[in-house]
């Protein structure tokens, strides 16, 4: 079960300031080995792409 960025960035702003500001340097300095790396951008495929403004 996730929980939605809205929800979670309301829980984590009731944490103190320094521990907020430990858990991002945590989260960023291991981002590719937590979340992946890729080389290219991901494009959208075809039918995505006819919903997107232009």
């Amino acid at each position: 079960m996730f929980i939605d960025g809205g929800k979670l960035a309301c829980v984590l702003r009731l944490l103190p300031k320094p521990i907020r500001d430990w858990l991002y340097q945590r989260v960023a300095r291991n981002r590719y080995r937590l979340f992946g790396h890729r080389d290219m951008c991901a494009l959208p495929d075809p039918t995505f792409q006819k919903r997107l403004i232009r």
